[in-house]
């Protein structure tokens, strides 16, 4: 059974504490701002974000697509000598561990503006942290941001791999009109990470002129992007699934190309790294809709390093 508290009530912060959250399939959190940027965001990271109806980041979703649904937030630590991982629990081992009824120790912790989960991987001996929120200003962003920390006496060297599916249109396309949309997609790598830009806003309401950028922008701690990234779903995913994606389970090796048109887009970034004993690292995430190219600039300088996070949070 799963077990909600409030955290020191007497303070009226509203911050609520709860165990094992995974027991409850309809739950999710919102998360919105002056922007009018609006997230739904669930304990496995699943959950849609959007300024509109016609202007969605991430899939649509109910409450009823929040157990069925692949697509999600993910973040998969890839590690040396062992089998990846998905940190936010979306994957096809983490399946069949729920399926017999084996959950990894977790906690959420929510309150306004802030959704975080705290898990330990008691097999690699690491123990991570998963934080969202959107910023209390006039950033249409949602921020992630993910803390791995080394809980054993050895050096534990991994990739960490973000990978981040972007849906870039109406909600109504979901069932209409979804492959047409897709053939309008434009993918371009920009500083810190890939931006989509759909040509034409294309539904029942007509065809329009779109103005409206998806990006997704990485980074670790320090403020470094990835080398490689993906930018193309079936590229990514290869003969597995978003579940169990080639591109994590193989080798990451991207197509090089710089921009890619008329494809169903993802970013998935890779990091390298090595914590030592009781060491930790924090990585990025920045998801993000606006019609000023501009502002896109501006907001990976703002949101790319640990301090500028914490200091916004």
């Amino acid at each position: 059974m799963y077990e909600c508290k409030f955290i020191n009530p007497e303070n009226r912060t509203g911050k609520v504490m709860l165990k094992n959250p995974e027991l409850n399939k309809k739950l999710y959190f919102p998360l919105f701002n002056q922007a009018g940027l609006m997230s739904a965001i669930t304990p496995e990271f699943k959950g849609d974000l959007k300024l509109s109806l016609n202007q969605f980041f991430l899939p649509p979703v109910s409450t009823e697509d929040l157990a069925a649904t692949s697509y999600s937030r993910n973040f998969w630590i890839k590690p040396k000598n062992a089998e990846p991982w998905s940190a936010t629990g979306v994957s096809a081992e983490a399946l069949v561990k729920k399926a017999k009824r084996i959950f990894e120790e977790s906690v959420l912790y929510a309150e306004p503006g802030l959704f975080e989960i705290e898990k330990v991987n008691s097999h690699l001996k690491i123990k991570v942290k998963n934080q969202a929120f959107v910023p209390a200003n006039n950033d249409p962003v949602e921020i992630l941001f993910f803390t791995i920390t080394n809980e054993g006496n050895a050096d534990f060297e991994f990739n960490a791999i973000p990978a981040m599916p972007i849906y870039a249109r109406s909600a109504d396309n979901l069932r209409d009109h979804r492959t047409v949309t897709t053939l309008l997609n434009r993918v371009y790598e920009i500083e810190g990470g890939i931006s989509v830009k759909p040509t034409m806003s294309f539904d029942e309401r007509g065809h329009k002129e779109n103005e409206y950028h998806y990006f997704c922008l990485a980074f670790d701690e320090a403020g470094f992007t990835s080398p490689k990234t993906y930018k193309n779903l079936s590229d990514f995913i290869g003969a597995g699934s978003l579940l169990a994606p080639d591109a994590v389970y193989e080798e990451f090796a991207p197509n090089e190309n710089l921009s890619l048109a008329g494809k169903e887009t993802l970013a998935a970034f890779n990091f390298e790294s090595v914590l030592k004993p009781k060491e930790s690292k924090s990585f990025i995430v920045v998801l993000g809709i606006s019609d000023d190219e501009a502002k896109i600039k501006e907001i990976a300088e703002k949101y790319n390093t640990k301090e500028k996070i914490q200091k916004e949070m």
